[in-house]
Parts: C-alpha cells; structure tokens; sequence
C-alpha cells in the first residue's frame, strides 16, 4: 500500500504516494524471473542486486539479479538468462506446447502481472512492441483452452504465403534483366528460342573462307582509292566547264569596234595624243590570241590526267569488282565466332528463363495448395466458432462481472476471421459500457483472475494488479471486489498480490463491514510511502516514471 504523506520537509512530495515505489515491486518480481530487460529499472544503481524466493512444482527456489546484470544465479548457482528462461519453459507452471513458437514462460507470465504501460489499456489481452497481434490472440485462446492450433496453424500459412509471394517478386525482378522484359515469360521464351533456331540454320549453313577476312580488308583498301579517285575526277571535271565555258565568252573589241572608239575620242583628245592606234590595235589582239591559247593547253593538260584517272578508276572498279565476288556466299571466322557467341547467349537465357518459369510455377502451387488450406482451416474455424466454445469461460466472466455490484452484460465473444492475413479468430472481451475507463479496468480484473482461476495449460499460482487498475474503478465497485477475491483468493489457494493507493483503500473503506474492513487491513504485507525516503521501498526517491 502507498500512503498519503501527511507531513514532510519537501512540500511538492506532502500529499504525494507516487514514486514510493509500488510498481517498481513488480518490476523487480518480473526482472527476477527472467526478463531480458530492464528499462524500468534504470534509475536503480547497477551494482545492486535483488532477491526473488519463490515455490515451483512443490520445491522452494531463490534467484539472484543485479540491475546491471552481472550476477545472475538460481539456487546460488550461476546461470546465463538465456539459460534461466528455458528453465521456466521446461519446469512450469505453463505446460509449453512445443509446435507453437510463440508459447514461452516469458511471453505467458506477462498475461498475470502487466508491469507495462501498454498492459493498462483498452486491449484487455494486449499487443506489445515485441509481438504480433496473431501473437497475443494465440496467447490468449491458449490460456482459455480455445483453439489456439487451428489459429497458430493460419499464421503460419499465412506468413509461408506472404514469403512465396517475395519469392516469385524476386524472380519476376530477375525476368525484368531480360532483354524482353517487357514481354511475359513464355512470350519472351518463345522469342529466344525463334532467334535460336535461326542462328543454328545459319551456323549449319555457314561457309568459312580463311582469307575472308584479309579480301575483305584489301577490298576496303580498293574501295577508299576509288572515292579518292572519283573525288578528283570530279574536281578536274567542274575545271574544264569551267575552260569551255571561258573559251566561249569573247570580251576581245574588233578593229572596228577598235576604230570607231577612236574617232569618237579625237573629239576629246588631240590627234597627237592618238597617233599610236595602230600600236594598241596590235597589243590587244596579241593578248586575245595569248588567252585562248592558254586555256586550251590547260584543257589538253586536264582531259589527259582525267583520262588517266579514269582508267585507274574503271580498273580498281573491275578488281574489287572480282574480290566481292571471291567473297559471295562465304563467311569469316569473326562473323561465325560472333554468331555462334549469340546463339550461346540464347541458350543461356532460355535456361535462365526456364528455371524462373519452373520456380514461378512450383511457387504457384505451392500458393494455390496454401490457400486450399487456409480455405479448409476457415470453415473449420467457422465450425468451431458454431459450437460456441467459450461458452463456459463467458458466463464464467459474467458471473465475475457481476462481483463489481451492477448487472451489466458482458461476455467472450470468439468469431472467424476469414480475411487475408495471420489471425485466424477474433477474440474480443467486452461489456456494456465498456467505453468508460472503470469498466474497461473491471474487465481486465475479472478476465485475468477468470484465467488464473479457470484457464488453461498452466498451474500459475498467482496475478499480480497494480495501483493504475483500481485508481479509475468507482470506489463501491473496488470494494466489493477487494471484498471478493479476498475470500475467493483463500477458496481457490491462489495468491492475488496487489498495488494500491492508501486514498483508494479508503474511499472503499465505507462500503465494508467491520470485519472485512480488519481482515483487508491484516493482509497489508508492505506500507510505502512518500513522508520520508526511508519509507520507500528502496530507501530512496524513485520515479519510476
């Protein structure tokens, strides 16, 4: 019990049992039994150490635990964790099925003393951090001798499906590194092995010619002397239309023309300025007759060379000519070597694709045979839930239900779930007005003390409820409850610790007789409180929060 300080030297603590250290107990019960952490505990110095004794299968036991765990020992004995939690799993108090991987000390023991912030919600069997909700559903169907195999057996059908889905992915992404690979499978097969019969015909057919190769060179040797040739064949070709053209223009003046200009200029010019007419008439003439006579030696010159040009130009034609077709119908090495190379690659890629095609289709089966399962499994689940199986447990609840003073509906309510994913029922606690916090509270109370009292595949001994649970329950609905499991904690010799408030202990308080209100108050084992550090539960401030 947490006490209401009534005095104290530090004012923000007068008023205060929060931080005594009331949860900070039931950590330190689950750290000693094997937990693989203890973040709740971080602000307790490493070097301590805790004690936990505790009584299994009729024989007492001790462990040993240090917050920073470097001492771990069962009955003085040293133990790595590891070890400690198979010796949970091996020895009780849960009756471990084997073929459920999920099923563990450690994943049970948590369903009867919920340390944890999550454990104190609207999810009465909750979903932690650690584990998946077909996880807990599994759980909890186990703890109340449902049909938690039928359920195990669709999550793991369920995640084989999910990981021959990634599977045929992967093989499709290798499809996708095909050359075609915007062509299907069979499509793109049937397009490698056209190509491959193709180059096979070829190959059969393929004449090899040694010097294939050194022809091939000499006639491109031929071929670039030719396009030289015929580029200047065709440079002194635009020379001489050019020639013919100039020798068909005369721009020479006729004596004539010559004299009349000269008559016309005697008006201008003295007679004597003139007198050597005779003289120009010669020069003129003679630079004509020089002109002409110059472009036909250079048109002789360029019709000889054209000549000579082109009858090397008509050879080399006529040789290369022969070498193309020394070459017909016949192949290199190279050309034989590359083709042969195409068709291995062909080859390779219609194995590649056949061993995707195989793998895709045996997946495929796989896939459809699963379904056809899961299919199977449904009904059965849907017979199952026909028969209605938590009956017992359900009325069991009511009837623990009804310990809180009001008849409200409340039930286990288990249905098929035939959706594509891992659960296989859907389990739900609930009762009317079950929104409000109180009651979702009350059923977390009355559904953990239904599995400790009638559940299944265990012989646990206790449930451990802390402060957060009864803190929001209305203080006549705590009373009769407390008021309940104290007598039906002694009809069942089960042990039923519980955390609380000494301020909800009292707002109850009225609702009791004299003699219940004794009884509770002798069952008091341990008084925190906030009055002075002395008066916690590790002698120190400790906000656990």
């Amino acid at each position: 019990m947490g006490e209401t300080s009534q005095s104290g030297e530090n004012a923000s603590l007068k008023g205060n049992c929060n931080g005594v250290g009331k949860t900070t107990a039931l950590r330190l019960v689950n750290f000693c039994l094997a937990a693989n952490s203890n973040e709740g505990l971080k602000k307790i110095p490493k070097e301590w150490s805790f004690f936990l004794e505790f009584e299994l299968n009729g024989q007492n036991h001790r462990i040993e635990r240090s917050v920073g765990n470097n001492t771990l020992a069962l009955d003085d004995k040293a133990i790595k964790l590891a070890r400690l939690q198979k010796f949970f799993d091996g020895n009780g108090p849960f009756l471990i099925d084997k073929n459920v991987s999920g099923l563990s000390f450690r994943s049970l023991i948590t369903r009867f003393m919920r340390h944890r912030r999550e454990d104190i919600s609207d999810e009465i069997y909750p979903v932690s951090s650690d584990q998946k909700p077909s996880d807990a559903t599994i759980r909890s169907l186990y703890l109340l001798g449902a049909a938690y195999l039928l359920a195990e057996r669709k999550k793991l059908n369920a995640v084989k499906l999910n990981n021959i889905r990634n599977q045929i992915k992967q093989y499709k992404e290798i499809k996708k590194n095909s050359r075609n690979n915007e062509l299907g499978i069979d499509a793109d097969l049937a397009s490698h092995k056209q190509r491959l019969e193709r180059l096979k015909a070829q190959l059969e057919n393929m004449n090899i010619f040694e010097a294939f190769d050194d022809i091939r060179r000499e006639i491109k040797d031929k071929e670039e002397k030719i396009e030289t040739l015929f580029q200047k064949i065709s440079i002194n070709n635009y020379q001489l239309a050019s020639i013919n053209k100039a020798l068909d223009y005369t721009p020479d003046m006729t004596a004539d023309e010559l004299k009349g200009l000269y008559e016309g200029l005697k008006k201008l010019f003295k007679e004597s300025a003139l007198e050597h007419f005779d003289k120009v008439e010669v020069f003129h003439k003679q630079m004509a007759e020089n002109r002409t006579h110059r472009l036909e030696c250079d048109k002789q010159q360029i019709q000889a060379e054209n000549e000579r040009l082109n009858n090397e130009y008509l050879h080399l034609k006529e040789s290369a000519k022969r070498l193309e077709a020394q070459l017909k119908n016949r192949h290199s090495e190279n050309e034989y070597q590359a083709l042969l190379q195409e068709k291995n690659m062909h080859e390779l890629e219609i194995e590649r694709l056949g061993v995707v095609q195989k793998e895709i289709a045996a997946l495929e089966q796989q896939q459809a045979k699963i379904r056809s399962i899961i299919a199977n499994d449904n009904f059965e689940a849907t017979k199952y839930v026909a028969s209605s199986p938590l009956d017992c447990q359900s009325g069991l609840f009511q009837r623990l239900m009804l310990q809180f003073g009001e008849d409200i509906p409340a039930g286990i309510s288990i249905t098929a779930n035939g959706g594509n994913n891992q659960i296989q029922f859907d389990l739900k606690v609930s009762a009317q007005s079950g929104k409000s916090t109180g009651i979702t509270h009350e059923m977390t109370l009355a559904y953990d003390w239904l599995l400790l009292t009638h559940g299944s595949n265990h012989d646990l001994g206790f449930v451990w409820h802390d402060n957060a649970l009864f803190a929001d329950i209305d203080a006549g609905h705590r009373a009769k409850w407390m008021e309940f499991i104290y007598q039906n904690s002694i009809d069942t010799g089960k042990q039923y610790i519980m955390s609380i408030n000494s301020e909800n202990f009292e707002k109850s308080s009225p609702y009791w007789s004299e003699d219940i209100l004794q009884k509770l108050q002798e069952r008091v084992i341990m008084k925190l409180s906030g009055e002075k550090d002395t008066d916690k539960l590790l002698g120190i401030y400790f906000d656990d929060k």
